[in-house]
């Protein structure tokens, strides 16, 4: 079984490694944003961005870029 499928089992667990993910990226996603020009990029993709935190600190730093976020589902 993968990590997927046993989180998938387990949604307490899932929620608590979504809650990990969210607050780590949270950390340094103003500081990526700040940090690289984005602005010459028409559309950034975030793979495997969970629930988007960094591309959204990116598109409110650089309003003109379109994003798109690509993540698992849930379960």
């Amino acid at each position: 079984m993968s990590i997927w499928e046993y989180r998938a089992t387990r949604p307490e667990e899932l929620a608590i490694f979504q809650r990990a993910m969210t607050a780590l990226s949270a950390a340094v996603a103003t500081a990526v944003a700040g940090s690289y020009d984005f602005s010459r990029f028409g559309t950034v993709v975030d793979i495997g961005g969970g629930r988007g935190s960094l591309l959204t600190a990116i598109l409110d730093r650089h309003p003109a870029v379109q994003g798109c976020c690509s993540t698992r589902p849930a379960s």
